[in-house]
């Protein structure tokens, strides 16, 4: 059977006790809890954790979330099922934009308070840690970074199972960092435009501000915000939509 580490970073906030008696309360028996407070980001305290990890599997989740009973078992059926499979991601329940219970269930966003990744696959490239900024930034993209990296080393090779939910009844932590999502979008371009600018306002705004687009890549963040605007009527029209 497929040994896991569940690997948390954490701030040892109020929600942590939660989150590891939801890690106590899994169906399998077979797992280790490496929780790691001791790194400048959420980011690098991952990584420390991975290199320390034993499991065969990567379980990553933050400390302000819990897993459900059944959470390892599921993971169990998606790696036994699929030999070739090298990470599986999920969706997130809760309050997490401060706007009400959702589920947020989006293929290929690789949120980090849900993904699983082999352990030797992970270590070939780990999460971004200072983007070559001189700094440790907080919380922002280097989940989704890592995942785009596993589909462009092994296309084909990973999944994202709606099933596999994990609560998160508070607000997002993640901090926006301008810097970091330049260099996040100039490293992904048009995975950054297919995935989150149809529903990213603040996304499509910073792109059509601060980036040097292509007439195409223009014309796909306009009209995203044109149509997201349907559903959002009080989003402001930007000068650069003319």
């Amino acid at each position: 059977m497929v040994r896991f580490s569940v690997v948390v970073a954490t701030l040892v906030r109020g929600s942590y006790p939660a989150l590891v008696a939801s890690v106590r309360r899994q169906t399998l028996r077979s797992w280790e809890l490496i929780a790691r407070a001791d790194a400048g980001n959420e980011y690098l305290a991952r990584n420390r954790g991975a290199v320390q990890a034993r499991g065969e599997v990567l379980v990553f989740v933050d400390d302000d979330a819990t897993l459900r009973p059944s959470h390892l078992h599921r993971l169990v059926e998606d790696f036994e099922s699929r030999p070739d499979l090298v990470a599986v991601s999920g969706p997130l329940q809760g309050d997490m934009f401060g706007s009400g219970n959702i589920l947020l269930d989006h293929r290929g966003w690789w949120v980090g308070a849900n993904m699983a990744v082999r352990r030797d696959v992970f270590l070939e490239r780990p999460f971004e840690e200072t983007w070559g900024l001189g700094r440790t930034p907080r919380g922002w993209r280097a989940d989704s970074d890592l995942g785009f990296s596993i589909e462009e080393r092994y296309p084909g090779r990973w999944l994202h199972d709606s099933e596999l939910v994990v609560d998160h009844p508070g607000k997002m932590q993640s901090v926006w960092d301008p810097e970091v999502e330049a260099l996040f979008f100039q490293r992904w371009r048009s995975r950054y435009i297919e995935r989150f600018v149809p529903v990213d306002p603040r996304g499509q705004q910073f792109l059509l501000e601060t980036q040097d687009l292509t007439a195409d890549e223009r014309a796909k963040v306009v009209s995203a915000r044109r149509e997201l605007r349907r559903n959002m009527p009080g989003l402001p029209v930007l000068p650069q939509e003319a």
